[in-house]
């Protein structure tokens, strides 16, 4: 939400790539609750299995490096995986890291 209306009861969304007019009446909208894979276990998202090498080693897309530390004599980085949520987050150290575009 980027602003709110109360005399006109409208919210404006960012919706940076969408061509839709990004206003809405509150009786448009409606709360977001995330999903219950319990209740609902179809509407998981399904998760992109990994790159398989000529080697025969697992890769996966990084979304993006979300933090750092130190460990020891190296680094670690905190890794986001394209597809997973932040529960699936992974400290990684720099040498396994060495052909990741992310890091750059």
């Amino acid at each position: 939400i980027t602003h709110t209306n109360p005399e006109q009861f409208s919210y404006t969304l960012n919706m940076s790539n969408s061509e839709v007019f990004n206003t809405f009446h509150v009786c448009q909208l409606k709360r977001w609750f995330p999903n219950n894979d319990t209740l609902y276990p179809q509407r998981q998202h399904k998760r992109p299995g990994p790159i398989v090498t000529p080697k025969g080693m697992e890769e996966y897309y990084v979304e993006c490096i979300t933090d750092e530390r130190k460990c020891g004599h190296g680094m670690q980085y905190l890794v986001y995986f394209q597809g997973y949520g932040p529960e699936e987050d992974r400290w990684i150290a720099r040498l396994e890291l060495e052909d990741c575009e992310a890091l750059d």
